[in-house]
């Protein structure tokens, strides 16, 4: 973390760094590093750009290191706490985002989520306006999971157990891949047509606002799998 505003600072900061990725290279570790020039402050961001230019400019050697951002932060808007977010999610085992993506996934289309769109949607809307509008109602509930996936994850199991029947037959699995995750969700296709879209347009909400947060980029869904029994969907979620 470097003060944006203190020019005089920023190669004793990158001298700094070079030592701390001098050793990590020794020792073979290869963690992901965050960056942040702080306090780029809203009010200020027109005098500080020459700042920022040699900012940029004397860590320039950062871009050999495989796994790093830059992140512009102030304590008068949200970047520093959606900065610290988006490094959060690259440092946590990454069982803990599948656990909590599979779960929330689960719980949200079948509770909150559901009731609410089932309390504010027409269903007999033209079907691109209608998955539109659920989709914007689910992306803040995907913004609060994020936000809330780090509250006690050390000292709790993230994972949670169904205590009921769920109002609706479906199953999440999460894959973990290269800087990636891929969600897989299997539905009845005993369910009716509209239940189908309203789940589609609930998970893509959820993923929408969980990428918001963390930097992660929201791929459209797969080609729909129809099995003999169930109907197959997926997307996929990178990192920025």
């Amino acid at each position: 973390m470097v003060d944006i505003q203190d020019l005089e600072s920023f190669q004793e900061a990158n001298n700094y760094l070079n030592k701390i990725m001098n050793i990590l290279k020794t020792q073979k570790q290869i963690p992901f590093i965050g960056v942040f020039a702080h306090k780029y402050d809203p009010d200020k961001i027109n005098q500080l750009q020459p700042n920022l230019n040699a900012f940029l400019r004397i860590f320039r050697g950062i871009s050999e290191w495989p796994r790093y951002s830059f992140f512009m932060t102030s304590i008068f808007d949200d970047s520093l706490h959606l900065a610290f977010m988006r490094t959060l999610t690259r440092i946590v085992p990454r069982y803990i985002i599948q656990n909590v993506l599979e779960s929330t996934i689960f719980f949200e289309t079948q509770n909150k989520i559901w009731n609410t769109v089932s309390q504010q949607i027409d269903q007999d809307k033209d079907l691109q306006g209608f998955q539109e509008r659920i989709i914007s109602l689910a992306i803040p509930y995907g913004e609060k999971m994020a936000n809330e996936i780090f509250k006690n994850w050390e000292s709790q199991d993230i994972q949670r157990t169904l205590e009921k029947p769920s109002k609706i037959p479906l199953d999440v699995e999460v894959i973990e891949m290269q800087s990636a995750f891929r969600i897989i969700v299997k539905l009845k296709k005993s369910l009716k047509e509209e239940n189908i879209l309203v789940i589609t347009a609930v998970i893509e909400g959820l993923l929408t606002g969980l990428g918001n947060i963390f930097s992660l980029s929201t791929i459209e869904r797969d080609e729909v799998i129809k099995e003999t029994e169930m109907i197959s969907m997926s997307w996929n979620l990178y990192e920025s």
